[in-house]
């Protein structure tokens, strides 16, 4: 079993459950502003996780699909949407690149780093390709991953956190490409595995996946991109 399939579960919202609906508003409002959001157009969020940013859009007019292999994420937003009465947004189990849809989409999202968890930059590379799959010409695809520079710079290497009762203890370190996070919660061990992609190689990969470059961006309030930039974002037309 990869990492992802061990580690995307109710232990994995536990660690993350800091993230809130203002940051998920703020994040939003941006993607809606750079992409130039319209209701009624069709938008797939790739690794969706819980849907977070997917209720969000539904609320604003979009169609909505949410796509993530883990089980226990995509439950945990069906169990929400069932709250909801949101017949535009969707929700399925699945890898982007078993993923099968009726229509192209207008808009594609992989927010959060929902990219480069296999070290064969050929894996990786498909993700891309896949993505590409799902778009009409002239579709949008919105991408933010993390910076290496800001990464290496700001890397704890050991902490612990105790949330709702539960200690994690967390130890991060890079491998040669590869930023490496061990999390042991309870008697449980989970790994998460992510390769550094710099600008450039992302650009590349881009590029040559059928996608043209609009913007970069260093941050979700709009900054310039720099090595000292916490994130990578990348705003791109699929040609």
């Amino acid at each position: 079993m990869n990492w992802q399939k061990r580690w995307f579960n109710e232990d994995y919202l536990l660690l993350y459950s800091s993230r809130n609906a203002e940051e998920a508003l703020a994040q939003v409002d941006f993607i809606s502003k750079v992409l130039s959001l319209s209701p009624c157009e069709r938008l797939i969020d790739i690794g969706c996780g819980s849907g977070r940013h997917d209720f969000l859009l539904a609320k604003m007019g979009l169609i909505v699909v949410g796509v993530d292999q883990s089980k226990t994420l995509i439950n945990e937003a069906k169990k929400r949407l069932d709250q909801e009465n949101l017949p535009n947004l969707s929700f399925f189990e699945s890898s982007i690149e078993s993923f099968k849809s009726n229509e192209p989409f207008d808009v594609a999202l992989s927010l959060f780093t929902s990219f480069g968890y296999f070290q064969e930059n050929s894996e990786n590379i498909n993700i891309l390709k896949a993505i590409r799959s799902q778009l009409r010409i002239g579709s949008r695809f919105f991408f933010d991953y993390l910076n290496p520079c800001f990464v290496k710079k700001h890397l704890i290497s050991e902490e612990v956190k105790v949330i709702a009762g539960k200690t994690a203890h967390i130890k991060r370190w890079v491998d040669h490409d590869t930023v490496i996070k061990e999390i042991r919660i309870s008697n449980k061990c989970y790994r998460e595995e992510v390769k550094l992609y710099g600008k450039n190689q992302l650009l590349n990969f881009l590029q040559n996946t059928g996608f043209e470059i609009q913007k970069t961006y260093g941050s979700y309030e709009g900054e310039k991109l720099t090595e000292s930039s916490e994130r990578q974002i990348f705003f791109s037309i699929a040609r």
